[in-house]
């Protein structure tokens, strides 16, 4: 156990593993499987709802600033590397 924690970079006091040990003597894959999945069941697993409106812009006190001017950038054009994926 302590090679197959170690090789993912991982330290578990040796106490807690035996411990872990304990706790799986005599229960099967399947049961563990099982109960596991009944576990995940009880889990709440949706979403916490939408997300909040932007913000309105603030009102009064000074100028608003001139919306900025995108430059648009030149498309490049696919190199021909002598096939297409369409082809």
């Amino acid at each position: 156990m302590k090679k197959i924690l170690g090789a993912a970079g991982v330290e578990a006091p040796a106490a807690d593993v035996e411990r872990l040990l304990k706790e799986l003597e005599g229960k099967s894959l399947e049961d563990l499987i099982k109960e596991g999945r009944e576990k995940l069941q009880s889990v709440p697993a949706g979403g916490g709802g939408g997300g909040g409106a932007a913000a309105p812009a603030a009102a009064g006190g000074g100028a608003a600033a001139a919306p900025a001017k995108k430059e648009e950038e030149p498309e490049e054009e696919d190199e021909d590397m002598g096939f297409s994926l369409f082809d």
